[in-house]
Parts: structure tokens; C-alpha cells; sequence
């Protein structure tokens, strides 16, 4: 298990992602909690995944685990917001064609 778990971008990889996780156990819904764009996209994942849904993001320090699920140019700004996430706190990308040394590189940067 993944701990309460806040996943950043639900479309159809990190909805995908979420489902299986959700399905199989790796997650518990009353444990995951999303942060989507959209209002109406956050009533419809949350009534049908049984998770808790934003569109502003909620308090990080809340989050054992950050699963960044949004496309490549969006990662940039997504990972400027989450500068107050505190140590520890396991943070999972599958932006594709991201990998941990532009991660360490746009931190870097600021």
C-alpha cells in the first residue's frame, strides 16, 4: 500500500493507472484522493472511483505518495506548485519522456 496517496492528472494514462491500482489493492479509494483541471471530470472520477476529488490543489504535507500523471509540458508548472511537498514523501511520474534528471534539473532550476 501507497499511503494516502494524491494522484495529479487523471486522464487515460493516470485514470488507467488509478483504476488498476484501485481494483487490485495497491490503493484504497478511502485513501486516494485526485487533482483534476475540471469541475465536471472531478464529480464524475470521484462517483465513480470513490475517491475524493479536487481542482485546486489540496494541503501536500497530507500525502505519503504524489503520483504526477499529467502530460510532459504541463509537468513543468505542476512541479513548481509542489515545491512545499515535505521530505519523504515518495513522488511518482509517468509523464512520458520525463525522466528523474529533468526532474532534478527543472528543481534545480528555481
Amino acid at each position: 500500500m501507497l499511503g494516502k496517496t494524491l494522484c495529479i492528472g487523471v486522464g487515460s494514462m493516470g485514470g488507467a493507472l488509478l483504476r488498476g491500482a484501485l481494483q487490485h489493492g495497491v490503493l484504497k479509494a478511502s485513501d486516494t484522493h485526485i487533482l483534476v483541471r475540471r469541475e465536471e471530470q472531478c464529480k464524475a472520477l470521484t462517483e465513480e472511483l470513490g475517491v475524493v476529488g479536487f481542482t485546486t490543489l489540496p494541503n501536500v504535507n497530507e500525502y505519503n505518495t504524489i503520483l504526477l500523471a499529467v502530460k510532459p509540458q504541463v509537468l513543468p508548472s505542476v512541479l513548481e506548485t509542489l515545491k512545499e511537498v515535505p521530505y519523504g514523501t515518495v513522488m511518482i511520474s509517468v509523464a512520458a519522456g520525463i525522466n528523474l534528471r529533468y526532474s532534478r534539473c527543472s528543481d534545480s532550476a528555481s
